[in-house]
């Protein structure tokens, strides 16, 4: 792995953490690639 894909992989895991801290419904996309948001988990209100 090189550090382009470390540092892709570790932006991609940020992500992730943020998503799911704010309650975003997530799903993995692709080897590599961003998760895909799903859309809010939380009611509206």
């Amino acid at each position: 792995m090189g550090l382009r894909d470390a540092q892709q992989a570790a932006m991609n895991q940020a992500l992730r953490t943020i998503l799911s801290a704010h309650q975003f419904g997530i799903a993995e996309g692709p080897l590599g690639e961003a998760p895909l948001v799903l859309g809010l988990t939380r009611p509206d209100g």
